[in-house]
């Protein structure tokens, strides 16, 4: 994980293929020193990313859950990955945003990138 602290933003990527649980856990931990660092923005990189299968509808309900109550206090959260993967996971997207983390992904670090510097 890289930290801009004079930004008050985090990045972290992952490549490879990895088991939902535990691109679920890098992320999280990845929310949770964010929050624990007081930074605002959060940039997580999973284009290089291939899950071995996809979420259910109920992983995704909390998978959703468990990010936002990781990033807690966070400004904003981008997630870069697949377009697949974005089609396939929108639920834990929803449910993150419900439970008030301003979250969002994206195919494209450029738009990405954008977002998190646009004010809320």
């Amino acid at each position: 994980m890289d930290i801009d602290r004079e930004e008050g933003q985090a990045r972290v990527s992952a490549a490879g293929r990895l088991a939902p649980a535990e691109a679920v856990g890098l992320a999280a931990v990845a929310l949770s020193t964010a929050q624990a660092e007081r930074l605002s923005t959060v940039l997580v990189d999973f284009r290089d990313v291939a899950l071995v299968r996809a979420l259910s509808t109920t992983e995704c309900y909390w998978v959703g859950d468990d990010l936002a109550r990781a990033g807690r206090g966070l400004g904003k959260v981008a997630v870069v990955a697949s377009e697949d993967c974005i089609q396939t996971h929108r639920f834990v997207f929803t449910v993150a945003r419900n439970r008030g983390l301003l979250i969002a992904p994206f195919a494209d670090e450029g738009e990405a990138l954008r977002w998190l510097r646009c004010a809320n």
